[in-house]
């Protein structure tokens, strides 16, 4: 049992280390979060985190051959 366990595990914990070894291509989002504007920024605020978890969930974005993990900042 240990010998099939080990592998698994040692895979299993060097899957997450892979990740992060991605680099980030950070996006600004330019949205409104405060007064008459602020339904359309957080909705917007929104769209813009959920397509940024779909790149991601793919794989990352692809730029010059390169892949990159997507990150989406408020400014």
């Amino acid at each position: 049992m240990n010998r099939i366990l080990t592998p698994i595990l040692l895979a299993a914990a060097l899957i997450p280390s892979m990740a992060t070894a991605q680099e980030t291509l950070k996006i600004g989002a330019l949205v409104t979060l405060s007064g008459a504007g602020a339904a359309w920024g957080t909705g917007m605020m929104h769209a813009a985190e959920l397509a940024a978890d779909d790149v991601n969930a793919k794989g990352g974005w692809e730029v010059a051959g390169k892949k990159y993990r997507v990150q989406i900042r408020l400014v």
